[in-house]
């Protein structure tokens, strides 16, 4: 069969990093630390340990902060493809980042993790909040748009506000 196979044309290949999904995949890495972190509580070829999750989560962290978030308009990217990061962030990249650091700061309690989460949520509310309507935006204001729309149903993905909302109780509470 791969014989056969080889013989077609390869299929593109898409290998682009997506901030959303990437923060949902740091904060399962940091919510497994948190539960696996007493050594021990399963057999590390069954499920790995909580130190192992959790050097995971801060390289997905690490790569994040230096790939996404542009210093310089104080905005989250929505991609990297190609190793370039572009597009600005949706708001349910900015609100499962925020929720991703969370979990991370709980898990080591660093307070950059903290301190990153509060960026992040204060570029949200600068570049996505509906000051008439309450809510965020799923896009920034400008470019081609012909008109901003929120998402408040939860799917299979929750949506960006219902992260936020309790995004913003986690924080409080901090």
């Amino acid at each position: 069969l791969f014989e056969w196979r080889s013989k077609r044309p390869r299929p593109q290949l898409d290998d682009k990093v997506l901030t959303a999904w990437n923060g949902l995949a740091l904060a399962a890495f940091a919510r497994a630390a948190r539960v696996l972190a007493p050594e021990g509580v399963l057999d590390e070829g069954v499920a790995g340990s909580g130190r192992r999750h959790l050097a995971t989560a801060i390289r997905i962290a690490t790569f994040l902060r230096a790939r996404v978030w542009n210093e310089s308009t104080k905005r989250l990217q929505r991609r990297v493809a190609g190793g370039v990061a572009g597009i600005d962030g949706f708001a349910e990249d900015y609100a499962f980042m925020v929720a991703a650091l969370l979990d991370l700061y709980e898990c080591d309690f660093n307070t950059e993790r903290l301190r990153s989460a509060v960026l992040l949520q204060d570029a949200m509310d600068r570049t996505l909040w509906d000051a008439e309507g309450g809510g965020y935006y799923d896009s920034a204001a400008g470019g081609d748009l012909i008109m901003r729309l929120k998402s408040f149903d939860d799917n299979s993905e929750p949506s960006a506000n219902s992260v936020a909302a309790m995004n913003l109780v986690r924080l409080a509470a901090i």
